[in-house]
């Protein structure tokens, strides 16, 4: 996250882990749960990135990410 005071290049910036609010189960492969995260205590800021890193306890069955959406809010 890129504050508004802050000159550095973006890509230079560490990222910011955020805890995730709820973590859903999916029954199946088919079932898709979205997952919520909070961050509290932000400054303003003029950009963002998301890194999303996933696990899994089977190689042969890895995670799967859809309709992705990312909202940033600085209330």
């Amino acid at each position: 996250m890129k504050r508004d005071d802050e000159t550095d290049d973006f890509n230079l910036l560490d990222y910011v882990e955020i805890p995730s609010t709820n973590y859903p189960f999916s029954p199946d492969k088919e079932t898709y749960r979205a997952f919520e995260y909070e961050i509290t205590g932000l400054t303003g800021f003029k950009e963002y990135a998301i890194k999303v890193v996933m696990i899994g306890n089977d190689q042969s069955n890895v995670p799967k990410i859809r309709n992705f959406r990312g909202i940033a809010l600085a209330v």
